[in-house]
């Protein structure tokens, strides 16, 4: 009996776990696998990332709607790394390999404020720099239409450069993409981009993990 149940938990200690659905120690060991195919068909994950070009271009691991729109915003406050490295394995594959990503700030206080952006970064594999800091506050987005999202964002951001001195890659020889969470009107992409662009940079694209479903176009 005891043998029995020594090569059950073996062979359980040898498979792959999903890291979405999976036990947590168990997907922790394993924390580069992608997405079991349950996960993908109850989330709507694409096996490659969603693109589009407006307002600039963009990759999304899925659709910020449904259950994936529920587990980003879980994220947001348990930021299991093993997670958000799996939602954003499609996007790792996608990126171009010379790119350096930049993360959106939060607007919010340090103790209050979105860590996704930099913890979906960091599990990315590239380069990242802080070239952009928070200008000011603005004021939450989820009620605000499109308009008023787009002047909410407005110069909200401005350009790190003390982070920028201190960055030993020349970013010149690279890509800049920005990176967040989720996009909606793209207001805030908008605002970073324009920010940048003052600075000299010219922004090739964002990576996020949900991007919500169109209704009009931009």
């Amino acid at each position: 009996m005891w043998s029995s149940l020594s090569f059950q938990i073996g062979q359980l200690l040898l498979q792959p776990h999903c890291p979405l659905c999976g036990p947590t120690w168990a997907a922790a060991k394993d924390e580069a696998a992608s997405p079991c195919s349950h996960c993908r068909e109850r989330l709507v994950l694409p096996s490659q990332p969603l693109k589009g070009d407006a307002p600039v271009p963009w990759m999304a691991a899925g659709h910020y709607a449904g259950q994936l729109r529920t587990l980003i915003l879980q994220l947001r406050s348990s930021g299991h790394e093993h997670q958000i490295r799996s939602l954003s394995n499609s996007l790792q594959n996608a990126l171009p390999a010379q790119a350096i990503l930049i993360p959106i700030p939060s607007w919010k206080q340090a103790n209050r404020a979105n860590p996704l952006p930099e913890r979906i970064a960091k599990v990315l594999n590239r380069p990242r720099a802080s070239f952009l800091e928070r200008s000011r506050a603005v004021i939450g987005q989820h009620r605000l239409h499109r308009r008023q999202r787009w002047q909410n964002q407005w110069d909200s951001f401005r350009y790190n450069e003390t982070a920028a001195e201190g960055f030993a890659i020349d970013w010149r020889q690279h890509q800049a993409w920005l990176v967040d969470d989720i996009i909606t009107t793209g207001a805030t992409v908008m605002a970073a981009i324009t920010t940048l662009a003052r600075a000299g940079i010219a922004v090739s694209g964002t990576a996020c993990l949900g991007r919500t479903p169109m209704k009009h176009p931009l």
